[in-house]
């Protein structure tokens, strides 16, 4: 009976063994299923707080790129009519004088050769513009300005610039336009501008003419785009003189011909045979 006792005594301490490993088994699983819990929550919670923190970020970086561009076109543009302004426009210019410049064979593999040949330059003015001002009022002359500009684009390709010269006069800057096609596209211009009345939002539409000076740059090799601005302010003015809504175009600049007479004096230059003009 003692013998019998005592096995059973060892079988029930055996079972409480077992019984004990199979709850700390129990306990060591349960708190890893919990600690595996705790870092999937962890890691959701990372997650959701990083992906809360990239949507920030591109956010910010989304209204810094708008942010740019639009200090960008701000740097580049004329408040009043969206046209390029004077400085943008010089750094245009430099850029096609750079291109011109280039040797010809470089000219011969470039993509758009174009920029290379010649780039038409049309001065033009806003005829009466002050008259416009003192009957209609400022703001009317503003909407003028405005209505011009969008004419003016209207007109202009791709490659095409518009620039507010300053106060009513505007550039066009034409790449691949020659002589010829000068004069063409001032016809074009003339009539564009002074159609159709121009509609402001006090009192009666508003007929508008403008007056141009066009050159075909370089006119002569080694031209400065300066002096190719002058040349077309100086032709501009003809175009006043001779009565206004007009073009006067240089057709073409004798080969040997005095440059200083050509960049000082057009109508002496043309009396001597020099230039060549055309009024359109």
């Amino acid at each position: 009976g003692k013998f019998s006792a005592e096995r059973q005594s060892r079988e029930l301490e055996g079972l409480r063994l077992k019984a004990e490993r199979s709850q700390a088994e129990l306990s060591a699983r349960t708190s890893h299923q919990r600690l595996l819990i705790a870092s999937a929550i962890a890691l959701l919670l990372a997650a959701a707080v990083l992906a809360q923190w990239l949507a920030q970020v591109r956010h910010r970086h989304r209204h810094l790129q708008v942010d740019n561009a639009k200090l960008n076109q701000q740097s580049s543009r004329d408040p009043l009519t969206g046209a390029y302004n004077r400085r943008h426009a010089e750094g245009l210019l430099k850029q096609h004088e750079t291109a011109l410049q280039s040797p010809p064979a470089q000219v011969e593999r470039s993509r758009d050769r174009r920029i290379h040949t010649k780039v038409g330059l049309l001065l033009l003015d806003v005829d009466h513009f002050k008259r416009i001002n003192d009957e209609h009022g400022h703001a009317a002359g503003d909407e003028v300005l405005k209505a011009v500009s969008d004419r003016l684009q209207a007109l202009v390709r791709e490659n095409d610039a518009l620039v507010r010269w300053g106060g009513e006069e505007f550039l066009l800057m034409l790449p691949g336009t020659a002589e010829d096609g000068g004069a063409l596209f001032a016809e074009r211009l003339l009539s564009a501008i002074g159609q159709d009345p121009m509609v402001v939002a006090a009192g009666p539409g508003i007929r508008v003419s403008v007056s141009a000076g066009f050159v075909a740059w370089p006119a002569w090799p080694g031209q400065r785009w300066e002096d190719a601005i002058h040349i077309a302010d100086m032709a501009l003015y003809m175009a006043k003189r001779n009565g206004r809504n007009r073009a006067t175009c240089v057709k073409q600049v004798r080969p040997g011909a005095p440059l200083e007479l050509v960049c000082t004096d057009l109508e002496r230059a043309e009396e001597g045979g020099d230039v060549e003009l055309a009024t359109v």
